[in-house]
């Protein structure tokens, strides 16, 4: 069985509640679970929470649910430590997808996307991802206790390169982007979904947002406002 679980823990320290805050008229958390059950190949959405509340609102989007005993609750609990119990808990699932619930903008194609790169190549597993900018990423830094910048990368020549030329010359620069599919047996070896000789799945930028903070909300927003503006004027030019 091919299950796209969402691991859905009640705290956030930066945007109490967020799974549940309504996000343009409906639960943060409903977008995954409906792009879940639209994609093809996808056998079940399990949401394993160990909130009643949550437990109760995945159920009306049609999730099944594994309720997560109280030391999941914890702050030092990973979500992958969510998706091992829920795994343990679910031996029929044979193939994890795994989906975050404050990644809104993820659509099925993206989910049915990774599935299909993983059936058909069976690799280790599949990550999709989403491209980082590369001139930010070089030119990230810590601050010091004493206020100083500590460059994590090499700077040398940035004033004299355009972020395309850096980009062409040292490779671009990617991160993960809400979805890994990966088989039960790699899950439990590894603890995770990022496993040795993994495959990427491009996903647009614009379906990447991942709410952690108030302008993430605000940016999903008015990302999502947009997409229902534009398959209005779609419905009215057809």
């Amino acid at each position: 069985m091919i299950a796209a679980v969402v691991p859905l823990q009640r705290r956030s320290v930066r945007l109490p509640d967020k799974n549940g805050r309504p996000l343009h008229g409906k639960p943060v958390m409903s977008y995954i679970l409906e792009a879940a059950h639209q994609a093809k190949g996808i056998d079940a959405v399990i949401v394993a929470t160990e909130s009643n509340e949550i437990a109760a609102l995945a159920q009306q989007y049609g999730a099944e649910v594994v309720s997560n005993p109280p030391e999941l609750a914890e702050d030092t609990v990973s979500p992958l430590d969510v998706v091992e119990f829920a795994l343990k808990n679910r031996s029929e699932i044979t193939t994890l997808v795994l989906t975050f619930a404050t990644m809104p903008l993820l659509c099925s194609a993206d989910i049915e996307g990774c599935v299909g790169l993983f059936i058909h190549r069976q690799p280790p597993g599949v990550v999709a991802v989403d491209e980082v900018p590369v001139l930010f990423w070089r030119m990230a830094a810590r601050i010091t206790a004493d206020e100083r910048m500590a460059w994590i990368h090499p700077t040398v020549g940035l004033r004299q390169c355009g972020r395309e030329e850096i980009a062409e010359a040292e490779g671009r620069v990617y991160r993960p982007a809400g979805i890994g599919v990966v088989s039960r047996e790699t899950f439990l070896r590894y603890g995770s979904v990022y496993v040795p000789d993994m495959l990427a799945y491009l996903v647009p930028k614009e379906r990447a947002v991942d709410i952690n903070d108030e302008i993430d909300f605000a940016v999903a927003e008015c990302l999502l406002a947009r997409r229902e503006q534009q398959k209005v004027i779609h419905q009215e030019s057809a």
